[in-house]
């Protein structure tokens, strides 16, 4: 349960800094900070929704609702295409 708190914990966080600061970026010609806070706070919702259907999923397979079934992959190219969603992720960011 701490675990998930925590996970919960720091998106919010982002998400109230956030929506601090656009209330402080309000003049004229801040229009391009408000994006970025914006955007941050769009990144943190998302996360949020994948923590969220996460845990979902793992009540699921806990409760005995879904059953796993596992696959064969290549890891190597699993790998690549992480660190390529990283990288554009963190493009984003700054």
């Amino acid at each position: 349960m701490s675990m998930a708190s925590h996970e919960f914990r720091t998106p919010l966080s982002t998400i109230l800094s956030a929506t601090n600061l656009i209330e402080r970026q309000n003049e004229v010609g801040q229009e391009e900070k408000r994006i970025k806070y914006l955007s941050k706070i769009k990144i943190s919702v998302k996360n949020l929704v994948g923590i969220l259907n996460d845990f979902l999923s793992l009540s699921k397979l806990e409760e005995g609702k879904v059953i796993s079934q596992p696959t064969l992959f290549d890891l190597v190219e699993f790998s690549e295409s992480l660190v390529e969603e990283i990288q554009g992720v963190k493009k984003q960011v700054r």
